[in-house]
């Protein structure tokens, strides 16, 4: 569950991202109360279900309150307490501030799942591509809550999402990249963990090499994993976590359980400084810690060096800390459930 959560939690942000993008993105030429109320009237005839409680602002920007965004058939929906949207795509570009409560709400394997989500600041960019499209999106997030049912919240200091798109007519075109970071990152169940609650740091630029053609996230998550194309080009991610920190890059995919796998390259710091609390939380015991001292010992000569080159394997749903070439002890970081909850295929 909590790698279920995290999950969510960035893909509420891409969702929004995406839906701003997707949305506001028709007024090319600036964006009006009356220009919403026709591109929503069009959109509604059209399968969709889009509105909103009372349209206000002025000509350099409009006020949408209490703002609904659904597919029925699809079977998703985003509520937004208040969007307050401003700029244009023929300008320098557009921006939406999100403020209040905001919900998601989907359908996975036939069961609805609903998550709610609060920032203190929460803005969508719309970079134009010169052509009076949208560009670019990023997301941007301050002191952000996320809440799913009886679960406890995680939470960040800040987190920031960005989507640069491939070439092509899907929402999200194959090839498209994305930038994920957050600071300070909280997640409770991690509490009694090696290494705390929470992250000081986690980023990663990821390529998809399959994009999105549909907004419903369980038959996207089906098709990436039939097409049989790489899912994710990791051009660089990393994580700074008590006294663990690396940096890698890689290939993954996902599995008949829908879970990523493959394996990631990592330049791994300060590790030996963190063997202790590994080693005391389970992850490798006492003698295969010593045994992991000597060997660096003998093929580095020095007992701490500043930096090791492992592998980060995920397989079989487990993350694994490899590094075979000189036989170290493998260090299991912990499991992964199916992306969203979804049944494995048969």
């Amino acid at each position: 569950m909590r790698a279920k959560i995290l999950v969510v939690a960035i893909g509420i942000a891409v969702a929004v991202g995406g839906l701003g993008w997707w949305i506001f993105g028709q007024a090319a030429s600036g964006f009006s109360a009356e220009e919403f109320q026709a591109w929503a009237d069009s959109m509604n005839a059209n399968g969709y279900e889009i509105s909103v409680d009372r349209i206000s602002g002025s000509k350099d920007w409009v006020v949408l309150d209490d703002l609904v965004v659904a597919n029925p058939v699809e079977g998703w929906q985003w509520t937004g307490a208040e969007a307050r949207v401003a700029g244009s795509l023929d300008g320098e570009g557009m921006t939406i501030n999100i403020s209040g409560d905001q919900t998601l709400s989907y359908r996975i394997a036939g069961e609805n799942q609903a998550h709610n989500f609060t920032a203190v600041a929460f803005r969508v960019t719309l970079e134009p591509n010169g052509d009076g499209g949208v560009g670019a999106v990023t997301v941007d997030m301050a002191n952000v809550n996320l809440e799913r049912g009886d679960d406890q919240p995680i939470g960040a200091a800040r987190g920031q999402i960005r989507l640069d798109p491939g070439d092509g007519p899907n929402i999200v075109p194959d090839g498209s990249v994305v930038t994920v970071q957050f600071t300070n990152l909280v997640l409770p169940k991690f509490r009694q963990s090696a290494f705390g609650d929470t992250i000081k740091r986690v980023f990663a630029v990821v390529e998809l090499q399959l994009g999105l053609d549909g907004l419903d996230p369980g038959a996207q998550i089906i098709a990436w994993q039939r097409s049989g194309r790489s899912l994710a080009k990791v051009t660089s991610a990393g994580l700074t976590w008590g006294l663990f920190s690396f940096e890698a890059d890689g290939t993954l995919k996902l599995d008949s359980s829908y879970r990523p796998e493959g394996t990631l390259q990592a330049e791994v710091h300060n590790f030996f400084p963190a063997l202790g609390p590994i080693t005391a939380a389970g992850l490798l015991d006492a003698g295969a810690g010593e045994n992991f001292k000597f060997l660096v010992v003998e093929e580095f000569g020095n007992p701490n060096p500043a930096s090791l080159f492992m592998g980060l394997r995920i397989r079989d749903g487990q993350i694994e800390l490899r590094q075979d070439e000189i036989g170290l002890p493998v260090i299991n970081l912990g499991g992964l459930p199916p992306l969203l909850g979804l049944p494995p295929r048969e």
